[in-house]
């Protein structure tokens, strides 16, 4: 208690110096005036009573100096002075003030974006219901950038049939980008950002929507009704938050979209997955239209009740088999060679070459725009110019990327990786 009380009167005396001041003043002239008087009576002259005095009492301003740091915040004091010494220099040299700001200001703007990414990505508990059960699921070994860290649709959809440690697995398109899509509606197409997503994206994160439905089984099949969800912030930006929205189709890209719902606020795909990546609208991904186009969805998994991520690393192991092909989990009974160049290896449905871009028109809708620069291909064409080939493998294989090597030595000899051997 006695340290509280000594805690608070430090604080008043901090603020109250003038006061104290004036308090100690008159204490040391009372104190100097009665040993004055002492030596007056002793028979000592009035000067030499006083100096005398004055020696006893020992120097005086070392005494104010001694009380002040005994009764105030002595640090505090010491800051004070340091500002107004630093204010006082800066106030002379104006140029060097300048510099001196500019500096400072990007010294804290440069911190301040470090630590909000550094929040968002490793501080910050994902937002979302039982949030330590979703994992995101990778390669072990990604040397091949951002397709080796992504999946092909066949493969996303065999790791959903086979795999036994998650209670949901989903995925969004990993290559969109800003701007990929035109909303009709005014007099003149405004630019949005839209996302395909899984079927059950939403769900495995356990989002629900403030406004409407998420996306159901039959709207993510080929040929569907093209639908999208908006995101809470381009809603209330582009429609006032209006809620008859919902039910109602827009304009995207040349072509009618039912709008099914809208997001709420709490939801930023950007903060979780792509820092600054801001996302206006989101589509159904349709495996079947994009099951020809490599490896493009990145995967994310919630895992079961009771299940660790050792327990399901252990089953990935199982499931994704070490080698070139590691990162797959779907059977592929052949592979791929495409003359003069090399080609992410997909699965032979007809050994034709059916004409580039014949899709509907639901399909260039929301689902399409990717713009990622790829033409559209249909189910069994090659991506490269020239005659393809369908080479069968010895042994099944593990889904791809299954790189074929065209062997430039020879016209007509072909490698398979090891694996497909």
């Amino acid at each position: 208690m006695s340290m509280l009380r000594e805690a608070i009167e430090r604080v008043r005396s901090f603020f109250h110096k003038a006061q104290r001041d004036s308090e100690l003043d008159a204490e040391m002239a009372a104190h100097l005036e009665l040993a004055t008087e002492e030596n007056l009576q002793k028979g000592m002259p009035a000067d030499e009573a006083r100096r005398l005095a004055m020696i006893r009492f020992g120097g005086v301003t070392q005494a104010k100096e001694q009380q002040r740091e005994a009764r105030g915040l002595p640090w505090l004091d010491v800051l004070m002075q340091d500002v107004r010494f630093t204010l006082r220099t800066l106030g002379r040299d104006r140029g060097f003030t300048v510099i001196a700001v500019i500096i400072l200001g990007l010294g804290i703007g440069a911190n301040i974006s470090v630590f909000s990414v550094v929040n968002t990505i490793l501080l910050r508990p994902l937002p979302f219901p039982n949030s330590q059960q979703l994992v995101r699921i990778l390669s072990k070994n990604p040397t091949g950038g951002e397709s080796s860290m992504t999946y092909s649709a066949d493969a996303t959809q065999e790791f959903q049939r086979l795999n036994r440690s998650f209670a949901s697995v989903s995925g969004y398109f990993a290559f969109s980008g800003p701007d990929n899509l035109k909303l009709g509606g005014g007099a003149q197409p405004t630019p949005v950002t839209g996302l395909d997503v899984g079927g059950n994206f939403f769900e495995t994160l356990g989002v629900e929507p403030s406004l409407g439905r998420l996306f159901t089984a039959e709207e993510s099949l080929h040929n569907s009704r093209p639908v999208v969800l908006l995101s809470h912030a381009f809603w209330r930006r582009q429609y006032r938050g209006d809620s008859g929205i919902v039910g109602q189709a827009i304009d995207v890209n040349k072509t009618p979209v039912t709008v099914i719902g809208v997001l709420p606020a709490s939801f930023d795909f950007g903060s979780v997955f792509s820092p600054g990546f801001k996302v206006d609208m989101y589509g159904p991904a349709i495996y079947d239209d994009i099951r020809d186009e490599g490896n493009t969805m990145a995967l994310i998994g919630r895992l079961k009740p009771g299940v660790s991520v050792a327990q399901a690393q252990a089953e990935a192991d199982l499931l994704f088999l070490e080698g070139l092909c590691q990162w797959q989990i779907a059977a592929l009974p052949h592979c791929v060679v495409v003359r003069g160049r090399y080609d992410f290896a997909h699965r032979v449905r007809e050994p034709v070459e059916p004409a580039i871009g014949q899709r509907s028109g639901t399909q260039q809708g929301i689902r399409h725009a990717h713009g990622t620069g790829r033409r559209p291909r249909t189910a069994g064409a090659p991506v490269a110019h020239g005659k393809s080939h369908a080479v069968p493998c010895r042994r099944p294989l593990w889904l791809g990327p299954c790189l074929c090597h065209y062997r430039v030595s020879g016209p007509s000899r072909y490698d398979c990786p090891a694996s497909a051997e």
